[in-house]
């Protein structure tokens, strides 16, 4: 959401509110959301102010639910021209992920991308253009019996902006590990698979889908995952997602993915509508990114079934 700051430069947190109420969204995953004690700038285009973003937006959306992981810790000090933006750690101000939902929130789990060098103390210096930006992953375990539907575990990333680096396809490497050691923990003790929670993968990916050796072709190497774009066969052209002003989503690339995990046997993820929204001016000048909605669902395998099936006759 780009801190809450808009393409026409102004803080407006209302204004992505709007986005999320016009959807009818039920689920939001948000990345570069801040929550600030005091009034502060997280980021070099964050606007000075003191609030807590996530509940605010929530608030004003109508998404009552919300959990927050903080990947970053620090306030604004300078940009330099010979070294670009330069943070200072501190307590004050934190920026990272921000997950809304109406569905109750049964647990909540963060993890943090390995980099390179000491973990940032209050009072470092962070150089964002030369250094490994601290990044990670939000997962929200959302309990869906009022859908009648299994709990599900929802994974909102935001991967590195050195497109098609080594460094953003080991974060995609890092969150498929985590999200199978949250797999195996979430099934100790449910001989029931269909007590067993479904999966969602979902954020900024700063890759395209046509782009090698990216993040998003980390995670679409595993067949186990799936496109909700492609499962819902929505159209390529003209669905840009960044950025937000390239002439209705005819210029730039849809970064941001949204993926449903496929367990055979068990669920299969179903999308029948997938599109980036562009309904309104308001929609394009939230944020330099567009929102990616999916209306989506998982359905149980009919071979876990057929197995059944066959396990009766046996009997």
């Amino acid at each position: 959401i780009h801190s809450g700051v808009g393409t026409n430069g102004a803080y407006d947190l209302e204004r992505v509110a709007g986005v999320i109420r016009r959807s009818k969204a039920e689920i939001a995953c948000l990345q570069e959301v801040e929550v600030n004690k005091q009034l502060r700038r997280a980021r070099r285009w964050s606007a000075m102010h003191a609030d807590d973003q996530p509940q605010v937006i929530a608030k004003a959306c109508g998404l009552k639910n919300c959990a927050f992981a903080a990947t970053l810790k620090a306030s604004f000090q300078e940009a330099r021209c010979w070294s670009g933006e330069v943070l200072v750690g501190s307590q004050e101000a934190s920026y990272g992920l921000a997950t809304l939902t109406r569905f109750p929130i049964l647990d909540t789990r963060q993890m943090m991308f390995q980099r390179s060098g000491p973990c940032l103390e209050d009072g470092d210096t962070l150089h964002m253009d030369r250094q490994v930006q601290p990044r990670g992953a939000l997962a929200v375990l959302l309990d869906l019996t009022s859908e009648d539907a299994r709990p599900m575990w929802v994974i909102n990333t935001h991967f590195s902006h050195r497109m098609a680096s080594k460094e953003q396809r080991r974060q995609a490497r890092e969150v498929l590990q985590w999200i199978e050691h949250l797999r195996s923990e979430s099934a100790d003790g449910l001989d029931d698979a269909l007590e067993r929670p479904t999966f969602l993968l979902a954020g900024d990916f700063n890759s395209s889908f046509y782009m090698p050796y990216s993040s998003y072709s980390v995670v679409a190497a595993d067949e186990r995952w799936r496109d909700l774009w492609k499962e819902a066969e929505a159209p390529c052209c003209c669905q840009a997602s960044f950025p937000s002003y390239g002439c209705g989503g005819l210029f730039g690339m849809r970064i941001d993915h949204l993926f449903g995990l496929r367990v055979e046997g068990e669920t299969l993820p179903m999308c029948e509508v997938a599109q980036v929204l562009r309904r309104s001016p308001a929609d394009e000048m939230a944020s330099d990114h567009c929102a990616v909605f999916a209306e989506m669902d998982f359905v149980e395998d009919p071979e876990s079934k057929v197995k059944e099936e066959e396990l009766l006759l046996i009997q």
